[in-house]
């Protein structure tokens, strides 16, 4: 215990340089604990993005429309499961805060496709194929407005998606509430809105008889691969091509068109920890020259150079390590109250690995020097100094 207590009262020497220290390694590694948490996030999509539905799209370009027809031609090639077609209405409900995205798709084979995940019921699904307006919302959703099951709602569109009767207001009717069978999904499915494609297609102005992309699902033991080959195969030379791969990897590459942010999630980590060795580094060789004389007495009443060494090592560790706990603890705190916000991508604690070992990397580097020089200290020179 009694080294215990010599780290803490070397660390705390200076109660302003400590705490002005330690506030500057909180903010760092709250800063840090962010970005790899997200960019951890971004490069390991969430399994809700399924690896075994594949996305069929515009070759040309993601965000050009694909023709309703393609949805049975590919639905009658040997291999395929189930075929839904996605569109969608994006707007918000009464408050222009309030954004919302409607998605459009086929219930019944949409709902099959995703049964390892969402819970439908058999009367939901009767209720939604029964009501044109009809829409099954996620837990969190409902939760957020307080809709219930029966209640009409208005979704204003963005501007887009006009009505035939020139109206934005697109009404819609809770039919159903669906389950999120995979707890830690419930941030990527908790506040979806889906509803029959057949609605959006018939009520609309513009894009009828298009859709934004489909969804596949191949046959168990079928390869996906294969599928995805025979596809873009069977639509190559037409004037819709198309582009075939798996959703978790449509989701990667949506990503990558906003830049590469993981080199830039780098180049700032790089950044921030040479500030951070740089500051804390400074701090450590004040307190190491401040310490001399103490160090000098300390040799003489017999400890030994070495673990003076490991002495200075523990308390650089020890200050980035309670500075690093409490800044990451705060990032994941953070992250979770934003976490509405961040509904597509699914954030692990995984991501914080990194940032957790540039912790311990910087706490050893910073306190190699200063180590060194304790245990080289020569006594008489160092009481020369004291005086």
């Amino acid at each position: 215990m009694k080294y215990v207590y010599l780290v803490w009262r070397s660390w705390w020497r200076k109660p302003g340089r400590a705490v002005l220290t330690l506030l500057s390694m909180l903010a760092a590694f709250l800063l840090l604990g962010v970005m790899q948490t997200i960019g951890y996030a971004l490069s390991h999509p969430s399994p809700v993005f399924g690896s075994d539905i594949l996305a069929v799209f515009n070759r040309a370009s993601y965000g050009l429309p694909l023709p309703y027809a393609y949805r049975q031609v590919i639905k009658s090639m040997p291999g395929i499961e189930s075929v839904s077609v996605s569109g969608h209405v994006s707007g918000y409900y009464r408050d222009a805060k309030n954004s919302l995205t409607a998605e459009a798709v086929n219930p019944a084979a949409f709902f099959a496709m995703r049964s390892d995940q969402i819970g439908v019921s058999e009367r939901q699904l009767r209720a939604l194929d029964a009501t044109r307006i009809g829409a099954i919302i996620g837990p969190q959703l409902a939760r957020k407005y307080d809709w219930r099951i029966g209640e009409r709602i208005y979704l204003h569109a963005n501007g887009r998606e006009i009505r035939r009767n020139g109206s934005l207001d697109w009404p819609f009717e809770i039919v159903g509430i669906f389950k999120v069978k995979d707890p830690s999904a419930m941030g990527q499915l908790g506040e979806r809105f889906f509803f029959q494609y057949a609605y959006l297609d018939a009520a609309r102005v513009l894009g009828q008889g298009k859709v934004d992309l489909l969804l596949v699902k191949p046959v168990a033991g079928v390869s996906a691969g294969r599928i995805a080959q025979a596809i873009d195969a069977r639509f190559a030379n037409s004037p819709y091509e198309t582009r075939t791969m798996p959703l978790r990897e449509l989701a990667l590459t949506i990503l990558r068109q906003f830049g590469d942010i993981g080199f830039l999630i780098d180049v700032v980590t790089a950044a921030v920890l040479g500030a951070l060795a740089f500051m804390i580094g400074n701090a450590m060789m004040h307190t190491f020259h401040e310490r001399i004389p103490e160090f000098a007495v300390l040799k003489t009443i017999g400890f030994p150079g070495g673990l003076l060494a490991i002495l200075v090592i523990v308390e650089s560790v020890a200050s980035c390590a309670f500075g690093a706990a409490i800044g990451i603890g705060g990032a994941w705190v953070l992250l979770h109250l934003l976490k509405g916000s961040l509904r597509a991508i699914d954030l692990s604690p995984l991501g914080l690995l990194p940032t957790i070992s540039f912790a311990l990397m910087l706490a050893v580097i910073v306190g190699l020097i200063p180590a060194w020089r304790a245990q080289r200290l020569k006594i008489v020179d160092a009481f020369s100094v004291g005086r």
